[in-house]
């Protein structure tokens, strides 16, 4: 039986950002994954995130975005290497929409640059992009790209380098509070620590074991060659009324001249070691249906496709809180297809919630929104 501080369940991005915080002050952690990121089988799968500054879930993220960006950038400098790649967002919604209207809200309140299009304004800019007279079109500069290998592996060597260790391949199996620690048994051994964070992804729901609303869903990412209409373009993000009432799609520029369009819910649901992991044609129609509504002029074939999970609450927001067996356990789950961008952010705040210091502003994020939730 070994002895730590702390232990993590979870080794992708939120997991590895709280590992490297938590061994910058000096505590002993080593992180679990029964995979070795980055792979394709959770949450972290592809070569991309949008990173806009934006958000539309609530003013609540406005200072973690803002917070993620600084962290990113000085990964960037320590460790020389490129995470974010500014190309620029642009949101397209109805006028009363669910998108624009609390995008551009954050916007504001973040004191981020950023530009109101018209239709014709937008298009004429973006001349494959069509987008109706009862749309508007919202422009964000500094809307960048984040590139996930590089950032997995920035936040995987600045832990080790500060002390943590990694089992990549070991399965946690169960946890128990065990006096005023934690014993944590894998398909390896036997883990004794005085503190546990679960950050398992689509995984999370198995072992939190808790009566908070989650869902799993599968997504496919479709990637196209850039070509004539796309080279040059920014992220794109559009809402899509006629394929699902609260979702949308979305795209954004890809390493080596290509291009990612993916659908944004509305997938199928169930648990992660049951859902398909195959993309099928129904699947490629799905998107390029959407896409037809969009973007016309793309009429030739994607050059590969992929699946991913998201990890999805009903407000689609996340949750982050204490477990109710001992405040020696925090767990944090819901990514809801949204929350690569904010890791560092996410990474401090869950640090500071395993050493018991309180964060009033991740208040928001605790399951008791739910109704009864966390019990």
């Amino acid at each position: 039986m070994e002895d730590l501080d702390i232990v993590i369940i979870g080794a992708g991005v939120w997991g590895s950002s709280a590992a490297a915080q938590l061994a910058r002050r000096g505590h002993s952690v080593l992180a679990l994954d029964r995979w070795t990121p980055p792979h394709a089988n959770g949450s972290h799968s592809g070569r991309t995130r949008l990173a806009r500054q934006s958000m539309h879930e609530g003013a609540g993220y406005v200072p973690l975005s803002s917070r993620a960006f600084e962290v990113w950038a000085e990964y960037e400098a320590e460790y020389g290497v490129q995470i974010l790649r500014r190309d620029g967002a642009l949101l397209v919604d109805k006028a009363d929409g669910m998108l624009n209207g609390p995008s551009l809200e954050s916007l504001v309140l973040g004191g981020w640059e950023h530009e109101v299009l018209t239709p014709g304004q937008a298009m004429a800019r973006f001349p494959a992009l069509q987008v109706a007279d009862d749309e508007t079109a919202l422009w964000e500069p500094g809307g960048r790209v984040l590139l996930v290998d590089p950032a997995l592996e920035v936040l995987h060597k600045d832990a080790a380098r500060h002390g943590a260790t990694f089992a990549l391949g070991e399965r946690a199996l169960s946890w128990r509070v065990d006096g005023e620690g934690v014993t944590v048994t894998t398909d390896r051994r036997t883990l004794r620590a005085g503190r546990l964070l679960i950050t398992a992804g689509v995984y999370g729901p198995d072992l939190i074991g808790l009566d908070v609303p989650l869902q799993v869903e599968r997504q496919i990412l479709v990637t196209w060659e850039a070509g004539p209409e796309l080279d040059g373009y920014p992220m794109l993000l559009w809402t899509d009324a006629e394929f699902g009432p609260r979702s949308g799609a979305y795209g954004c520029p890809e390493p080596g001249g290509h291009y990612k369009f993916a659908l944004h819910h509305e997938g199928v649901v169930g648990h992660p070691d049951d859902l398909d992991r195959t993309v099928h044609e129904a699947d490629l129609k799905a998107m390029t249906d959407v896409l037809a509504r969009r973007l016309p002029g793309l009429t030739r074939a994607p050059t590969a496709a992929t699946t991913c999970m998201y990890t999805n609450t009903p407000d689609h927001g996340w949750v982050f809180d204490r477990h109710p067996a001992g405040d020696q356990v925090v767990y944090a789950t819901g990514d809801s297809g949204r929350s690569f961008r904010y890791a560092p952010a996410i990474g401090e705040g869950l640090a500071d919630l395993v050493e018991g210091k309180d964060r009033p502003d991740l208040a928001f994020l605790r399951p008791d929104r739910f109704v009864g939730a966390g019990e």
